[in-house]
């Protein structure tokens, strides 16, 4: 059975700065979202760009299903696939933001895109609406801090 996005990647070390971080911005994805994780990858998955496969993720708000990749690949904006669309996550909420850097303007070396199936893009633009609005409340991507 596939482990939770927890388990994966905040709790192997979860003493280390990058995964407390992580930690407090997968809570506040979560929040923003009400979101539940799939542990079965939805049947559109396989339309995402192999290239953007990357720390993928599959959530749900009990309605749609959405998949999340975060990939180190730096292809943005990506081009339109056939029934999809997607949003880029704001980096101060985005859960996984690999490549860590404890620099006040550092960078991560991820991107977080959630896909979606085009005929479910208005539920997309509202939960980028929330997702917007929790980012402009939380701390920096990298601070430090217990959620």
């Amino acid at each position: 059975m596939k482990r939770n996005y927890s388990d994966r990647y905040i709790n192997h070390a979860p003493d280390l700065p990058e995964a407390i971080a992580r930690k407090r911005r997968l809570k506040r994805f979560l929040t923003a979202t009400d979101f539940d994780e799939l542990r079965k990858k939805p049947n559109f998955t396989d339309r995402i760009p192999r290239s953007l496969q990357d720390h993928v993720s599959y959530w749900s708000d009990d309605l749609r299903e959405f998949v999340l990749c975060e990939p180190y690949v730096r292809v943005l904006p990506v081009k339109p696939t056939a029934g999809l669309v997607y949003i880029e996550l704001p980096i101060e909420i985005a859960p996984y933001c690999g490549g860590w850097s404890d620099h006040a303007d550092g960078k991560p070396g991820t991107r977080s895109l959630l896909f979606a199936l085009a005929e479910n893009s208005s539920a997309l633009k509202d939960i980028e609406i929330k997702l917007m609005v929790e980012g402009w409340q939380a701390p920096r991507w990298n601070v430090v801090e217990e959620s």
